[in-house]
């Protein structure tokens, strides 16, 4: 049997009203239109939520295409890492097969090693603690720095507002 991927992005985003994805297609949602300064599950981002219950409704197998970090320009900070554990978990709850998470290059400067640890081990396992895993990776990788490293995390995600205007990785408002 041949398995084939279906985008659900930008022209495709919405689900179809009559036509139906056959039981050997995967269909990859994204939600690349995303209010990213607010969990998935925010009310803010109610048009995804509603088009990922339209997907799950009528294919048989739906995977999410994330993005968790900043495309336009990968040298900004783009502090979401205490959103990643909600959102994963959000998508597992509302019956995501799949989630892919697309990861910028390690020039970004927001911890990119944790960030990809943190997501790792939540895509393993979306009940694991958020905030235990970035303590963990950061006092584990960064020794004695630790303490340091996650003050200027902390200082970081303070900073983001779910009103910040910041709507997604690829098209900032301001």
């Amino acid at each position: 049997s041949v398995t084939f991927g279906a985008l659900a992005y930008q022209d495709t985003f919405e689900a179809p009203s009559i036509t139906v994805p056959r039981s050997n297609v995967i269909v990859r949602l994204t939600n690349i239109h995303s209010f990213f300064s607010a969990p998935m599950s925010d009310p803010q981002n109610s048009f995804f939520q509603a088009e990922m219950a339209s997907w799950r409704a009528i294919c048989q197998t739906l995977y999410i295409w994330d993005y968790p970090n900043e495309f336009c320009n990968p040298q900004y900070a783009h502090p979401n890492l205490r959103l990643l554990g909600p959102n994963i978990q959000f998508f597992a709850n509302q019956g995501a097969d799949g989630v892919f998470e697309e990861g910028a290059p390690l020039t970004s400067i927001d911890y990119p090693e944790l960030r990809n640890w943190v997501t790792g081990q939540l895509l393993w396992d979306p009940g694991r603690d958020n905030q235990e895993l970035i303590d963990t990776f950061a006092n584990g990788y960064y020794g004695p720095a630790g303490p340091h490293i996650l003050a200027a995390i902390d200082a970081m995600e303070d900073v983001r507002e779910p009103n910040s205007g910041y709507v997604g990785p690829c098209w900032p408002v301001n």
